[in-house]
C-alpha cells in the first residue's frame, strides 16, 4: 500500500508519520486507483437495491487490505456459484506499461513516451504531477525496501506503475521472474498499523464501530463489532495468523512462517522423461 503516489505525484512515503498512519487515514489523497484495488473507509456495496459501507473482512483481506477489484457491486452474487463477471484478457493499459518498460530497458524512453504512457495511466487516476516529464530522481524507499539493484529513476516509477495499475490481475508472477526479483516472495505479508489495542474501529466510515483487535484470548468485543486476536498464542495453545510486528502495531499475518526463495525457480525442470529420451539435454540449475 505504500507505493501508491499521493494526487500531486509525490511518494507517499515522503509524509511524515507516514509508517504510523491508521487505515482511516492512510488513504487520503492518494491515488484514486488504490480505492479501486482494495476496501477503503466509505467503500459502498449494494444490498436490496441501497449503498451499505462496507469494511474490510479480515477472514478475506488477511492484512487489512481487502481486495476489490473484479468484485461485483451488488451483494447478491456472493452466494452464488457462477459469476457472470467479466474477466480481463488484455487491455490498453498493459500495451502502454509495456512499451515505457521495454524502452526504459534500452535506454531510449523519452519525456513524450512517458508522458504517452505513464503520465496518461497516472493522470486517469487523478495524479497531477510528474506527468510530463520522466523521474530525474530516485524514489529511495521504492529502491531500498524492493529493488535495491536499480539505480534508474525511471526503470522504479515504471515497476511501481505496473504493480498499481496491474494489481491483482495476475501479472505479479511475471514481473518478479522477468526483474529477476525473486527475493521479493521473502517478505512479509505487512498489514495495517493498529495503533490502540481494545480500542473500537471504524474502518467503513459509517459512525458505527466495526472491528477491535486483542492480544488477550479472552477478550470478547460488544455485540455486532468484528474481535481479531493478533497475540502470538491461541486460547487452544496453537500459535495464531495474525500477529504484531515487533513494533507492537503492525499486523502481520503468518508472521512465523520463514519464507525462502531459491534462484533454481527461475528455470522449470526440464522433465524426467525428456532426460531419459534425450541425456545430452541436461538439467536446469538446481533441479
Amino acid at each position: 500500500m505504500n507505493t501508491y503516489l499521493m494526487l500531486d505525484g509525490t511518494p507517499y512515503t515522503d509524509q511524515a508519520g507516514y509508517a504510523t498512519k491508521p487505515f482511516t487515514e492512510e488513504f487520503i489523497n492518494r491515488d484514486h486507483r488504490v480505492a479501486q484495488t482494495i476496501f477503503t473507509p466509505g467503500f459502498k456495496r449494494i444490498t436490496g437495491g441501497q449503498g451499505i459501507p462496507v469494511p474490510p473482512d479480515f477472514t478475506v483481506g488477511i492484512t487489512g487490505y481487502q481486495p476489490r477489484k473484479f468484485m461485483l457491486d451488488d451483494t447478491r452474487s456472493d452466494n452464488v456459484d457462477v459469476s457472470d463477471n467479466n474477466i480481463i484478457l488484455f487491455r490498453f493499459a498493459e500495451v502502454l506499461l509495456n512499451y515505457a518498460e521495454a524502452k526504459a530497458e534500452l535506454g531510449t524512453l523519452t519525456d513524450d513516451d512517458w508522458s504517452k504512457t505513464v503520465g496518461k495511466l497516472r493522470s486517469r487516476a487523478g495524479i497531477t504531477g510528474g506527468l510530463n516529464t520522466k523521474p530525474a530522481t530516485v524514489d529511495t524507499y521504492m529502491q531500498q525496501r524492493y529493488f535495491p539493484d536499480i539505480s534508474d529513476p525511471v526503470i522504479l516509477e515504471i515497476r511501481r506503475e505496473r504493480a498499481t495499475e496491474l494489481c491483482l490481475e495476475g501479472f505479479d508472477w511475471n514481473d518478479v521472474m522477468r526483474w529477476k526479483a525473486g527475493k521479493l516472495l521473502e517478505k512479509k505479508y505487512d498489514g495495517i498499523y493498529i495503533p490502540q489495542l481494545e480500542v473500537l474501529y471504524d474502518f467503513s466510515d459509517d459512525g458505527k464501530p466495526d472491528v477491535v483487535f486483542s492480544t488477550d484470548p479472552n477478550y470478547v468485543g460488544p455485540q455486532g463489532v468484528f474481535t481479531l486476536f493478533v497475540g502470538p498464542i491461541m486460547s487452544n495453545g496453537a500459535a495464531s495468523n495474525y500477529q504484531l510486528d515487533d513494533d507492537g502495531h503492525t499486523l502481520i499475518y503468518l508472521k512465523t512462517e520463514q519464507k525462502v526463495w531459491e534462484d533454481k525457480l527461475y528455470f522449470h525442470p526440464i522433465p524426467a522423461l525428456d532426460l531419459v529420451k534425450n541425456p545430452n539435454l541436461g538439467q536446469n540449475p538446481g533441479w
